[in-house]
């Protein structure tokens, strides 16, 4: 009798819900309580008192050995995490049990200073979903070698509070003489954008109209390059997309708003709009269709070779086209992300194509 007893009651445990989990051992140390193991087991506390009828009501003592239900303690796994409030890269790293590294890895777009709320923080490596730009994302960093400028320009980029009258005073220039040098400035100065003080010893007419000349791999240049309505809209919303990022740091390899490299920049502003680039300048100058410096558009590429080898090393995005000049947004080695002209010696000098990749 009593041995059919005991096979029933072993029998009833293994079906039970709670024996019928795989179990581990606790010791209890210094400082814990029923609260605190449960929740370090992601567990319930009426969890534990299943397990140990003679803990519920009791003290705990030290050295007890708990035994503990793994039926909660392996975490679901995850493919994003949504932004809340107070929300950083630290924490969600460690909420989760990945490194920061691998979340910018796998959040290229993503301003890490700036999260908003709802905004998806991707914890795994997500496959392309966007075709329009599909190649092997292989991480190339960009050449940071730069030829030293050796017209004698000197230039000044706009910071935060300063004024056409605080800059002439700096240099020792009169109003006048910058606006000269500067004839597309206007009345309010842009933070981030650059301003000639002296001007350099090279020709920059000249220099332009060689380079338009310059194709890659055989290229030829193709003046009847479509520019719809529907670029011209993409082209503004990438211009301020990437403009919100003026100011933010140089980083080698950097794709999100801690820093930049010149690539890493253009690859982040366009997959905000969901269109992936190749991860490096030369690459990027390889996709799209080549156009002249007279038919550049806003959102068209800009490419230069900044390394003295004649390759292609530099890339930004043109945000304003004139006659005589092209103003390029792009992240600097020495200022970061800044808007430039290729009236500028020495991006005049080293100017190799532009190419068109909103088609």
């Amino acid at each position: 009798m009593n041995r059919i007893y005991f096979i029933s009651l072993f029998l009833l445990m293994l079906l039970h819900p709670v024996f019928a989990q795989a179990q581990t051992e606790h010791k209890v140390v210094k400082g814990e309580s029923i609260y605190s193991i449960a929740k370090k087991y992601g567990i319930t506390e009426n969890d534990i008192y299943e397990l140990n009828p003679t803990t519920k009501g009791g003290l705990l003592q030290l050295k007890t050995i708990l035994l503990i239900s793994k039926k909660n303690t392996k975490k679901k796994t995850v493919d994003f995490h949504v932004v809340n409030g107070g929300d950083t890269f630290f924490s969600i790293s460690k909420k989760y049990g990945i490194s920061i590294s691998d979340l910018r890895k796998f959040n290229p777009s993503v301003s890490e200073r700036n999260l908003k709320l709802g905004e998806k923080i991707y914890l795994k490596k997500q496959k392309n979903s966007n075709p329009q730009f599909d190649s092997e994302q292989v991480i190339v960093l960009d050449d940071l070698e730069e030829e030293s400028d050796d017209s004698g320009e000197v230039t000044h980029v706009i910071t935060k509070g300063e004024t056409l009258f605080s800059i002439s005073k700096k240099y020792q220039l009169s109003v006048s003489q910058i606006e000269q040098l500067n004839p597309r400035l206007s009345d309010k100065l842009k933070i981030g954008y650059k301003l000639i003080i002296k001007k350099g010893s090279s020709s920059t007419t000249n220099v332009l109209a060689n380079s338009d000349n310059t194709n890659i791999e055989g290229d030829e240049v193709d003046e009847e390059v479509p520019y719809t309505n529907e670029s011209g809209s993409k082209a503004n919303q990438l211009i301020q997309i990437a403009s919100e990022q003026i100011g933010t740091r140089y980083r080698s390899g950097g794709t999100s708003g801690g820093g930049f490299d010149c690539s890493g920049l253009m690859c982040y502003t366009f997959n905000q709009l969901d269109l992936k680039l190749p991860r490096s300048s030369n690459n990027q100058s390889q996709i799209g269709k080549k156009v002249s410096k007279k038919k550049a558009q806003k959102g068209d590429l800009i490419f230069f070779s900044t390394n003295g080898r004649g390759t292609i090393n530099h890339v930004g995005m043109i945000t304003e086209v004139y006659d005589d000049e092209i103003l390029f947004i792009h992240a600097s080695v020495q200022s970061g992300v800044i808007v430039s002209s290729t009236n500028e010696a020495y991006y005049s000098k080293r100017f190799k194509s532009i190419k068109r990749v909103l088609l």
